[in-house]
């Protein structure tokens, strides 16, 4: 399996968790994206820090914010 980048991840989880209309947890994003529970919860946080996801501690998933929306159209086109 070819490594991927960490724009390509982070691209990934964004991806995943706009998907997804009432969010993702990071359980669930390891599942999908094949990644370990460490790896999915350190790039969610660099996410969170850069203000593209945001974190409901109520439900404990992850959602797009309006920038996140906007860098994945960016990462499609």
């Amino acid at each position: 399996m070819k490594q991927r980048t960490q724009s390509t991840i982070n691209a990934l989880i964004l991806t995943a968790a706009l998907n997804n209309e009432f969010g993702i947890t990071k359980a669930r994003l390891a599942r999908e994206l094949v990644l370990t529970y460490r790896k999915v919860n350190k790039h969610c946080e660099e996410l969170v820090d850069k203000r593209l996801l945001e974190y409901d501690a109520v439900t404990r998933t992850y959602h797009v914010t309006p920038l996140g929306t906007e860098v994945v159209k960016l990462t499609e086109q």
